[in-house]
């Protein structure tokens, strides 16, 4: 089963950055490139909040990438509630 949670945010990312490559980040109003898993590591670009729930960008390309994907969204924190509480996340990598 690791290998599905472990592949599902790269297709996500992946699917959608077919159609948005960057994203204006409302903060700063800068354009930055998002997170491509290709060619970039997730540990530089992104870290699990203390409870395991909530991704955090790390740098301007991870909060550029949580933003412009949702990461946060209400269903992915509840599914990662549930699969934290089942002990399967967060990913130890």
């Amino acid at each position: 089963m690791t290998p599905i949670i472990s592949g599902w945010p790269v297709a996500c990312v992946m699917a959608i950055k077919e159609f948005k490559p960057q994203h204006v980040y409302q903060k700063t109003a800068k354009t930055t490139r998002l997170f491509n898993p290709r060619h970039q590591k997730w540990s530089q670009h992104f870290q699990w909040r203390s409870n395991g729930t909530q991704i955090e960008g790390k740098t301007a390309i991870g909060r550029a990438t949580v933003n412009a994907l949702q990461l946060n969204n209400f269903i992915a924190v509840t599914v990662r509630e549930q699969w934290v509480q089942a002990g399967w996340h967060p990913p130890s990598n």
